[in-house]
């Protein structure tokens, strides 16, 4: 299994849409996305291309893109972000979302030099809020009624991980050096195999 992480471009606009709006993701975001325009879409990757707090990319398994990764909040004076993603398909989740959490948090802790990841979940999305738990990111809280989606106020779990914690219990088989690859750090052809 290869997996690569790549910026997205003006071509990735409408399978980005489509998976954004797709109800399975949708439910699960702060923001309603539905029918949504190419063109705004266009227009949303050339402003992101120019944020400084924001980062993201298209997440490729074997050569296809199977789902989207960002970086929001970045704050680089309090040394923290907020890391999300998605899969296109519940196929891809199935096969690639297990393997990602160690390619993520390398990034925000040795390329973005960040010192804390905080990740909020609407309680709709039960198995991720338990996934986090088993990845070791520690649960500070849950905002109560803290997002309206489809006329009803949902809960949202706040988790968080710091560098020192993930320095400390790392786990994966492949190394931090992999991961970078993955992002095409460090080495041409840009990919990780796992």
């Amino acid at each position: 299994m290869t997996i690569r992480f790549r910026p997205p471009t003006i071509d990735d606009a409408e399978m980005i849409l489509r998976w954004r709006s797709s109800p399975r993701v949708n439910a699960m975001m702060y923001t309603d996305v539905q029918d949504g325009d190419v063109e705004q879409q266009k227009r949303w990757i050339e402003r992101c291309a120019q944020r400084d707090d924001y980062v993201h990319f298209i997440i490729e398994g074997d050569g296809e893109p199977v789902g989207y990764l960002s970086y929001s909040q970045i704050d680089r004076v309090n040394s923290r972000c907020s890391c999300g993603s998605y899969f296109g398909t519940t196929e891809g989740a199935r096969k690639y979302g297990g393997h990602m959490h160690a390619y993520f948090m390398d990034y925000i802790f040795h390329v973005l030099g960040l010192q804390k990841n905080v990740v909020e979940i609407i309680d709709a999305n039960q198995r991720v809020v338990k996934f986090q738990r088993l990845l070791g990111m520690r649960e500070v809280g849950v905002l109560k009624k803290h997002v309206l989606k489809q006329g009803v106020f949902r809960d949202v779990h706040v988790f968080e991980l710091l560098k020192d914690d993930w320095q400390a219990h790392r786990w994966n088989v492949n190394t931090v050096a992999d991961s970078m690859r993955a992002f095409g750090i460090g080495e041409e052809n840009g990919s990780s195999t796992i």
